[in-house]
């Protein structure tokens, strides 16, 4: 919801959905390189 201002009304649903799968993605890098740290 927050990148709205990403582009049309259209592709502004395709954004929302792709930005989410990035964010995801991201976290769940980020949670296993703090795992990895600790592991290590």
């Amino acid at each position: 919801d927050i990148p709205k201002d990403s582009g049309p009304g259209t592709e502004d649903e395709d954004s929302t959905a792709l930005d989410f799968e990035i964010v995801d993605i991201d976290e769940g890098a980020s949670i296993s390189s703090d795992q990895y740290e600790i592991d290590a």
